[in-house]
């Protein structure tokens, strides 16, 4: 079943060195600073092969490609990576396992563990206003460099690229395969607590990996098939070892089940992000003052 929902979008306002705001009581103040070694190593090699792509495009003289054409490419591979894993086996699959755990600890039963799926066209609007429009330089409270702004060129001409996204509950991992479809990200993270949602998320990437991914070559540049890296985490996203989302670029949040006590955690830890960067929320608004409302829309998920 399909309903329509409000997509929010919040920019960071943050602090002009990065980090949490000015009078923050993040529990991750400054460790946004910090990339990840894996997201550093990823992004360093998008950034040789999007210096390259800048000078290809410079002498060819090429022009951007209508985002149409990208996006029907993008939308076309994530319909075939995903279509053997409709929302019955993600319902199912949380559905027995948490049930299991309620029954042997007490415990996962709550609404924040219900489970519901984000649709390409959420994922799409949120990143696709977040490269042509809000993110740009001076664009608010975007950096001098802005937000998903480097340059890639493509068979159909130049595209964004680069930057991270992260995916807080990412269930059997679509809204994944629908961001790294989307933008030539340099690195692409989901975290699952259900074991068995995210053994599916592995199942159904390593699917993309072997039989799709390719078919993005003529809207992508080659480092987004064959170098983008995608990650997979099960723990929990409040932990300190699941919590360097606080370093991405773009970070989004299907959480129209979870209660007010774990939405107060994400918000307390989301004031971490560095300035400009982007919190995006299914359904409940994230509720921060180092944050601003800067775009909504009603969009279908599950």
């Amino acid at each position: 079943m399909e309903s329509s929902v409000l997509l929010a979008l919040a920019g960071g306002v943050g602090s002009a060195e990065g980090g949490a705001a000015v009078g923050s009581k993040a529990r991750l103040v400054g460790r946004a600073g910090r990339k990840p070694s894996c997201v550093a190593e990823a992004e360093s090699r998008a950034a040789a092969r999007l210096q390259l792509a800048a000078r290809a495009r410079a002498e060819r003289g090429d022009e951007p490609a209508p985002d149409k054409q990208v996006r029907a490419i993008a939308e076309g591979v994530f319909a075939a990576a995903t279509r053997k894993y409709p929302l019955s086996i993600g319902k199912a699959v949380s559905k027995r396992e948490r049930d299991e755990r309620a029954r042997d600890e007490g415990s996962l039963a709550g609404p924040s563990y219900n489970y519901s799926e984000a649709s390409f066209e959420a994922v799409h609007h949120a990143v696709h206003r977040v490269r042509s429009a809000l993110g740009k330089p001076g664009r608010g409270s975007s950096p001098p460099e802005g937000v998903l702004q480097g340059e890639v060129l493509t068979e159909l001409g130049a595209v964004a690229g680069g930057g991270s996204f992260y995916d807080l509950g990412a269930g059997t991992g679509k809204a994944l395969i629908a961001a790294a479809a989307t933008h030539s990200f340099s690195y692409v993270c989901g975290v699952e607590a259900l074991e068995g949602l995210h053994n599916a998320s592995l199942e159904l990437l390593a699917g993309y990996e072997a039989r799709h991914r390719r078919k993005l070559e003529p809207a992508m540049l080659e480092f987004a098939v064959s170098e983008q890296e995608i990650d997979v985490r099960q723990g929990d996203f409040t932990e300190d070892d699941c919590a360097d989302w606080v370093t991405g670029d773009v970070v989004f949040a299907n959480c129209t089940c979870y209660d007010d006590e774990l939405m107060g955690k994400i918000a307390e830890m989301a004031e971490g992000m560095r300035q400009g960067t982007f919190f995006v929320s299914v359904t409940r608004a994230l509720e921060s003052d180092a944050f601003e409302l800067v775009d909504s829309a009603v969009l279908p998920v599950s």
